[in-house]
């Protein structure tokens, strides 16, 4: 019985550390997520940040670069809005934003670059834990090259 109650009590504990992980106004997140994208098949890894306008409200650029094989550079810039729908153990937002896709390479001495750009949509979901690291998820379509679905997850460090 002991046991049962020790484990309710720091159950209940993990509950409050993760209740009390506010998304205030001001508050400034930095991110690292590995992704896939399913248009282009490949992964890569994406370096964000995350500012708070209003508790609901965040403002969220971010660099994406894609593991591509040969000597061609894969890249996208992103600045997106989130708007969190849930606050709590579950912080779940869903975004818009604009989408900057760009290829560079050698075509023989030249270096040639192409970009194109777009919108993002998307959600995603940030699963605080106690302190200032959490996991995050989120699904994003982005209409340069096409459109694109990437899937991507990682770990978000608060900042404030």
């Amino acid at each position: 019985m002991t046991k049962i109650k020790n484990s309710l009590f720091t159950l209940l504990l993990l509950v409050l550390a993760v209740q009390a992980q506010a998304q205030d106004k001001g508050t400034i997140r930095a991110s690292v997520d590995f992704l896939y994208a399913e248009a282009i098949r490949e992964p890569g890894i994406n370096l964000g940040a995350e500012y708070f306008v209003t508790d609901k409200i965040s403002a969220a650029p971010n660099y994406t670069i894609f593991f591509v094989e040969g000597d061609g550079r894969f890249s996208q810039t992103n600045i997106d809005a989130r708007y969190y729908l849930l606050k709590g153990p579950l912080q779940v937002y869903a975004l818009a934003g604009y989408a900057s896709f760009r290829v560079s390479g050698d075509a023989g001495p030249v270096r040639v670059a192409v970009s194109d750009s777009g919108f993002n949509v998307g959600s995603g979901v940030v699963v605080p834990l106690p302190g200032p690291i959490d996991l995050n998820a989120q699904i994003k379509y982005s209409t340069p090259i096409d459109g694109q679905v990437t899937f991507q997850g990682g770990i978000t460090y608060t900042f404030k």
